[in-house]
């Protein structure tokens, strides 16, 4: 028996914290044991900018980061509802924009 509600089955999870909370370490088995696929949204900006995120803070600052991030977050709209668990970076939520696409 699965523990989530049928209505969960249709919506991405969503996984907020602070940073080195165990998003990414939890995301993923959770995103195994539902089958899902897993997505780090800090690593899709790394890739995304093909650059870690101190360097991208470093070089661009705080701001072009958290765009990057807001558009990374916009982005994973195009998959499938229902077949995501995501771990976002720690400071997420700090944007309005952000926690709407949430």
């Amino acid at each position: 028996m699965r523990a989530f509600s049928h209505s969960l089955d249709r919506k991405n999870i969503y996984l907020t914290g602070f940073m080195g909370a165990g998003k990414t370490t939890t995301g993923k088995l959770l995103a195994a044991n539902l089958k899902r696929k897993f997505l780090d949204t800090d690593q899709l900006v790394e890739k995304k900018m093909n650059l870690s995120i101190s360097q991208i803070f470093k070089n661009h600052g705080e701001s072009c980061f958290r765009d990057i991030e807001s558009e990374v977050l916009e982005s994973l709209s195009d998959y499938q509802p229902g077949s995501l668990v995501i771990a976002t970076g720690g400071g997420m939520v700090l944007s309005k924009k952000n926690r709407f696409l949430l």
